[in-house]
């Protein structure tokens, strides 16, 4: 599924406890039009990865979506092995979407250790199983025209 987005993986080695900030860039095309980014430059969003726990076949992780803005998300779930990105993705603000899949983990280690996928892909790509709302298929529907 990596490979049918086409998005360039970003290979990310961790340590338990270690945080991981990264800046995803989006072009201002797909940006929503009259979009305002408050608390991050116009096409970034600055994502922090937080590897709590390695597992043999998953990790537990915390993700701070805009981790500068008063009103930003934590999400805390787990990823394994077996996680699909085009099923198992975050929305960010903007549509585009967010994904992390686990590539090794490191039970010898002490602390364990784990490498971690990551990518972003854009808001116009459909992913499968994804069904919008009607407003949100209004505005895919405009921005094609």
């Amino acid at each position: 599924q990596e490979l049918l987005v086409g998005a360039d993986l970003r290979f990310i080695p961790m340590t338990e406890g270690d945080n991981f900030t990264v800046a995803l860039k989006s072009e201002k095309d797909n940006h929503e039009q009259g979009e305002e980014h408050e608390h991050s430059q116009e096409g970034v969003h600055e994502i922090n990865i937080k590897l709590i726990k390695v597992r043999a076949h998953a990790v537990e992780v915390e993700l701070t979506i805009e981790p500068g803005n008063p009103e930003s998300r934590k999400r805390k779930f787990e990823v394994s092995y077996f996680d699909a990105p085009l099923t198992d993705n975050i929305l960010l603000p903007d549509r585009h979407r967010f994904a992390i899949t686990l590539k090794e983990t490191n039970m010898k280690a002490r602390p364990r250790k784990a490498t971690l996928n990551m990518f972003e892909f854009p808001a116009g790509y459909v992913t499968t199983g994804y069904r919008p709302s009607i407003s949100e298929a209004n505005k895919m529907l405009r921005g094609t025209q």
